[in-house]
């Protein structure tokens, strides 16, 4: 990831150093309904869909931040903070908005699609991150359009599973 991209991911632009990217992975169905939830609590967040589940890019000062926001706000889904600092990468995993154990590295490492490898890795392009929903990009009245359509489908979901 270069200076410029990891700029785009922190509020206010450019810094005297680049921040270090982070990943909040979740279980959230979509790119569109993360980026919502995150512009609902004024957070800044770079979503993305994966097969896994919508992932978040933001800087690794900002995650714990993040992660504890989300978790809180979204109580039924865990989320994985993932950040690299002094070339380590670091796993927390957050629920309910506190911080729980620290995941091996090591144990998700293989699991993880490539797009969060790319922007871990600094590899990450302009490309790359320019196919993700920006939660600043998405006015009041999109973002709970987006909310709305997300709970009447999990509403659908449960409704399917029960029946």
């Amino acid at each position: 990831m270069t200076e410029k991209d990891a700029s785009r991911l922190v509020p206010g632009g450019a810094s005297a150093r680049a921040p270090q990217p982070a990943i909040l992975l979740t279980q959230i169905a979509s790119a569109e309904a993360l980026a919502a939830t995150c512009a609902l609590h004024d957070l800044e967040i770079l979503a993305f869909d994966s097969e896994l589940g919508a992932f978040g890019v933001t800087d690794a000062d900002s995650a714990p931040t993040v992660a504890r926001t989300l978790s809180a706000a979204v109580s039924s889904v865990p989320f994985l903070e993932l950040s690299v600092r002094d070339d380590r990468l670091s796993a927390h995993r957050w629920e309910n908005g506190e911080q729980g154990e620290d995941v091996p590295a090591a144990l998700i490492l293989d699991s993880l699609p490539e797009r969060v490898e790319q922007v871990l890795l600094g590899q990450a392009t302009d490309a790359d991150l320019s196919a993700g929903v920006r939660a600043s990009s998405l006015g009041r009245w999109k973002t709970m359009r987006i909310l709305a359509k997300s709970s009447r489908r999990s509403r659908g979901d449960r409704e399917v599973a029960d029946g």
